[in-house]
């Protein structure tokens, strides 16, 4: 031991200056014999930085924490790390990631961000994070800065986060449509072509495509897509979006449909989608409202687009079904889009309605899904009697849609079906046979040209509303 101290104060200058004992000579000897750590130390104390990195590796690889804190008391961002990560006491690993964090580790700097309290220190840890390019904090900081409000007024981290977050690669896309320009929001879908996140990628290739089947721009010409390869069309559905997020819902509705094997042989087909701007269609966006939107646009559209219903999808509001439209909010799923659709042929709520629409349906002895009666009748005595020979099971059930008037309703089936329950009602085979047999009736339709025409007699334009209501009549003829 005084031997190993008198050659250390004996060769301590020497250290210093450019001599076999310099740091770069320690360093070349310790990495050698890895097992040295004293002359790896010796050369990191006197920052040769792969000395330290050398040092550190060896300690955290063979365990020995003895030089693993040696090594974190010189700098080592990688040793503190290390001691931050194997520590039970939360104290002492903030104490660690603390000290690489001031080091500039990125994964320090993340990890301590989600270790603290304070709303702007985590913010700065995140950002500083983010700015080394660290993906996580890339997308924490942007769902922090979102979430407080105070989103970064270039959209520098919403911009970074959806080429790594595929839940947000959507909605940039979106926000560049809507707050740019569908040009350029295309654009960008375009560049990810390269993206090494797969799943972002894959995502964005598919919105692509989605706009590659949507006309967004004016259309001038009027196209049905595989309209040879459908049965005749008892109607002609057009979808129209008022946002990129829309165009990917539409698709994802009719891929659905299309290759739903229960509705394979029904009469209904699909118009491409068309996009309109949110000032044209502007709707009502009302999140605790059924949803609206203007019809000026849409019955400009009909004018040289051949449909007979449309459905549009927008930013937000409950969706509804009025004489021939239907309008859905992002947020509504296939189940949603199958209740709404039903309604196209007639069909009505099976859940209690408000009493206006109470009078107005429980009078009516128009609802393929129901029979109004003050009592039950005989189930031989109702339109169901000529589906008895098919669906033994058959059953007058009473349903909740008239409770608020001095009437009653009745479905032909026991189980709760999707017209009172979309989300968790099935929708029996008798009524897929009674939906397709409403279709096929056009007497029991009503297209969107009554919603027009009654629109355009409410701004007293008749010459208009005349129009409309001519096409209604030529399309029940």
């Amino acid at each position: 031991m005084i031997l190993r101290l008198l050659l250390f104060v004996f060769f301590f200058p020497l250290l210093r200056a450019d001599s076999a004992l310099s740091p770069s000579f320690l360093f070349d000897i310790g990495i050698r014999k890895p097992e040295h750590y004293n002359l790896l130390y010796l050369a990191a104390q006197q920052n040769h930085q792969a000395a330290l990195r050398q040092l550190s590796s060896t300690a955290i690889q063979h365990n020995h924490m003895y030089w693993v804190s040696k090594s974190a008391e010189i700098g080592s961002v990688d040793s503190l790390f290390f001691l931050a990560n194997n520590t039970s006491e939360v104290a002492t690993k903030k104490h660690y990631l603390s000290q690489a964090a001031q080091l500039g580790h990125s994964e320090s700097q993340f990890q301590l961000a989600l270790l603290t309290a304070s709303s702007s220190a985590k913010e700065r840890l995140l950002e500083n994070a983010a700015y080394s390019g660290h993906k996580k904090a890339i997308v924490s900081l942007y769902y922090l800065l979102n979430k407080k409000g105070t989103a970064d007024q270039d959209n520098l981290w919403f911009a970074q986060a959806a080429e790594i977050d595929i839940d947000l690669t959507s909605a940039y896309a979106d926000f560049l449509w809507l707050q740019q320009s569908p040009e350029v929001s295309i654009e960008w879908l375009n560049k990810q072509a390269d993206n090494p996140v797969n799943e972002v990628k894959y995502q964005t290739a598919t919105l692509a495509a989605d706009i590659e089947h949507t006309r967004w721009r004016k259309p001038v010409t009027t196209f049905l897509d595989n309209r040879t390869e459908q049965p005749q069309c008892a109607i002609d559905i057009q979808f129209i979006a008022g946002s990129l997020l829309a165009i990917e819902q539409i698709a994802e509705l009719s891929h659905r449909f299309q290759g739903d094997p229960r509705f394979a042989s029904f009469p209904i087909c699909f118009n491409p989608p068309v996009w309109l701007s949110p000032e044209a269609l502007a709707c009502s966006n009302a999140v605790d409202k059924r949803l609206t939107c203007s019809l000026q646009a849409v019955s400009e559209l009909a004018s040289i687009t051949d449909f007979t219903h449309a459905i549009v999808v927008a930013d937000s509001g409950i969706a509804n079904v009025h004489n021939g439209v239907m309008f859905l909010d992002k947020q509504d799923d296939y189940r949603v889009f199958l209740h709404e659709l039903a309604h196209f042929a007639g069909f009505v709520d099976e859940y209690e309605v408000d009493a206006q629409m109470a009078n107005k349906l429980c009078t009516s002895t128009q609802a393929p899904n129901l029979v109004y009666a003050e009592n039950k009748p005989a189930l031989s005595n109702t339109e169901f009697a000529r589906y008895q020979t098919d669906y033994e099971d058959l059953v007058l059930t009473k349903t909740s849609t008239c409770e608020q008037v001095n009437s009653n309703a009745y479905k032909p089936v026991q189980q709760t079906t999707f017209m009172e329950h979309h989300d968790i009602g099935v929708i029996p085979k008798v009524y897929l046979n009674i939906w397709k047999d409403s279709l096929n009736d056009k007497l029991s339709l009503t297209p969107i040209y009554v919603n027009f025409a009654q629109w355009f007699e409410s701004n007293g334009n008749h010459k208009q509303a005349g129009y409309w209501w001519h096409k209604y009549n030529k399309y029940r003829s």
